[in-house]
């Protein structure tokens, strides 16, 4: 189990400078590892943006199935699907800002998509 350990000393201003004594904490970083390097990162493109409707396309760099995700702005998914097409039809979509989501290949990208 890895733990980060914490020194810290607790200030308090009463007129003089006093010091307590180090404080020893110990923060577990096993449910929430921190990321060591970059994970590969997808580069695509959807348009028209913004999106008013018929299809939006998607021009991604391999033909292999993606999932594509669509969130709202508070984070509930309002569009999700797994397909090998280069182009979706979002009509029931309303008005807003989305963040739209792709994975592919073991890769993920995320783009603002702009509904009108």
């Amino acid at each position: 189990m890895k733990y980060l350990k914490i020194k810290s000393y607790i200030f308090f201003l009463l007129g003089w400078l006093a010091f307590a004594p180090p404080l020893d904490a110990a923060i577990s970083l096993e449910n929430n590892p921190l990321p060591t390097d970059k994970q590969p990162q997808l580069i695509f493109s959807i348009y028209p943006n913004p999106y008013d409707q018929g299809p939006l396309f998607l021009k991604c760099p391999s033909t292999s199935p993606k999932e594509i995700i669509i969130y709202n702005i508070m984070g509930e998914v309002e569009y999700q699907l797994t397909t090998q097409e280069k182009m979706i039809h979002l009509d029931q979509l309303k008005t807003g800002i989305y963040l739209f989501q792709v994975t592919q290949d073991q890769k993920t990208g995320i783009q603002r998509l702009v509904v009108k």
